[in-house]
């Protein structure tokens, strides 16, 4: 079993399989996650899924005994802990995609598909020019496959700190005001207002009034009592569905 190892706290998306040092294409876990997550706002579904719940459900999918055959561990680039995550091949990575959709499971089959073919072994050779040949372009195949493992590494450790402080948000049952989720999110709190209200989160005619639609009620919104009446919060879920949908970083320090 391997550790992957991450070490920086910068942010940006991936959905890329690993080709591991046996040239058999695998993805991590938290790789699954954000392919799902990105999947999911694409197609205008409000959930966020954490890694913390799909870790649960793999031995749901695959089994208790089968899910130990994939787990593994990475160390966090923060407080250097050693934390579980799971790293799939083409199979298993498929199995936990159609758990969610087939349409998921369609995608991760067919990127799948797609780095096996990177990876096929080429002809042996029949004579000495051929061999020699064969030779350059192993060596050549070799550097691209090692330089695709540190990219592919350098993916994970990217991304990771952003899952984990989103997963940290999502799961905690803090709520928060407009005015702080717009200081959150780095905008004003009347443009934040008129966002929700022009795209059916909340309804009414003052903050004193104003209520959740069902779709997000209790999810993403929370209607609570105030000194003026009522006041609608923010929660940590929709806090991290609003930060995904508006592309704003949230900033792991303004939540210690």
């Amino acid at each position: 079993m391997t550790s992957l190892s991450l070490q920086t706290q910068n942010s940006t998306p991936f959905n890329t399989a690993i080709i591991t040092a046996n040239t058999v294409p695998t993805m991590t876990s938290l790789e699954i996650v954000e392919f799902i997550n990105n999947h999911r706002q694409a197609n205008g579904n409000n959930t966020v899924l954490a890694h913390s719940d799909f870790m649960r459900k793999v031995p749901e999918v695959l089994g208790e005994e089968g899910s130990r055959n994939f787990s593994d561990t990475y160390t966090h680039p923060q407080n250097k802990q050693t934390y579980p995550c799971y790293v799939f091949q083409k199979r298993e990575a498929c199995l936990m995609a159609m758990s969610y959709s087939y349409d998921l499971q369609a995608e991760i089959y067919d990127r799948m598909t797609a780095m096996e073919q990177m990876v096929l072994q080429p002809k042996l050779p029949s004579n000495f020019k051929e061999a020699l040949q064969f030779l350059i372009e192993a060596e050549e195949q070799k550097e691209q496959l090692a330089l695709q493992v540190v990219q592919q590494q350098q993916v994970i450790e990217v991304i990771q700190p952003k899952a984990d402080v989103y997963d940290i948000i999502a799961n905690r049952d803090n709520t928060y005001t407009i005015r702080d989720t717009a200081k959150l999110l780095k905008m004003r709190p009347k443009d934040l207002t008129d966002w929700l209200l022009a795209n059916g989160w909340i309804y009414g005619k003052t903050s004193a009034t104003y209520k959740p639609f069902a779709a997000h009620d209790r999810n993403h919104l929370k209607l609570v009592a105030s000194n003026y009446g009522t006041q609608v919060r923010v929660t940590g879920k929709g806090l991290v569905w609003l930060a995904r949908k508006l592309k704003v970083e949230l900033e792991s320090s303004d939540f210690e």
